[in-house]
């Protein structure tokens, strides 16, 4: 997992092996193009549709299915959201 981390340190996402997000309290999440995702608490491939815990995170099988759902909605919401601010011209219109 720690290579993942350091893919972002870059962009200011990551403090160490702690992922951060500045502007936020949730907990934060890094969502790729392909719907892919990666949190504290391990990563997410669409094209395998696999979890892969991340070192030192241990959930049952269960727990797992509930959060890699609870997860895909979050990220589905936001990828939507996002599509839905370019569609509109949300920016513009909020500006006038």
């Amino acid at each position: 997992m720690q290579q993942y981390y350091q893919i972002f340190s870059g962009a200011g996402t990551a403090v160490g092996n702690k992922l951060t997000d500045v502007l936020s309290t949730a907990d934060p999440i890094v969502i790729f193009f392909s719907n892919s995702w990666l949190t504290e608490r391990g990563m997410y491939s669409r094209y395998t549709e696999t979890f892969v815990p991340a070192d030192g995170v241990s959930m049952s099988e269960e727990e797992k299915n509930v959060y890699v759902e609870n997860i895909k909605y979050i990220v589905n919401s936001r990828l939507k959201l996002g599509q839905l601010i370019i569609e509109n011209d949300y920016y513009r219109q909020a500006l006038e």
